[in-house]
């Protein structure tokens, strides 16, 4: 995403801002990525 010109935004949710990134499209809408583990 930095690749491309989208830079980091802080999160909503501090959880987010220690296990993620997250980062906001022109609209305003904010999307998460994570890279974890799936576990149930």
């Amino acid at each position: 995403m930095k690749a491309i010109g989208f830079e980091p935004v802080n999160s909503y949710n501090p959880y987010w801002d220690k296990h993620g990134v997250t980062f906001q499209d022109p609209d305003g809408y904010r999307v998460v990525l994570q890279n974890a583990e799936w576990s149930l």
